[in-house]
């Protein structure tokens, strides 16, 4: 069975609701390429008004350093 359009959309929407900020998926779509967002939620959390953001990459891997682990930067 196919699904309409309109049926895509509102199991779509459904799936969206279920996502919150910390989620990697909308993580993702929210700061990709919006440095000013990623400013802006930055300067909240540190409480520094003057903090600048020059660049951001979204979901940056840091492989594995002189036996550090690996880590994933969400922003």
């Amino acid at each position: 069975m196919f699904m309409t359009d309109e049926e895509r959309r509102q199991k779509q929407l459904e799936c969206l609701k279920q996502l919150r900020p910390i989620d990697d998926t909308l993580m993702r779509c929210l700061f990709k390429n919006r440095p000013r967002l990623v400013k802006l939620v930055l300067r909240i959390f540190t409480g520094k008004p003057d903090l600048e953001v020059l660049h951001s990459n979204t979901q940056y891997d840091m492989k594995r350093l002189a036996g550090a682990k690996s880590v994933v930067l969400d922003v």
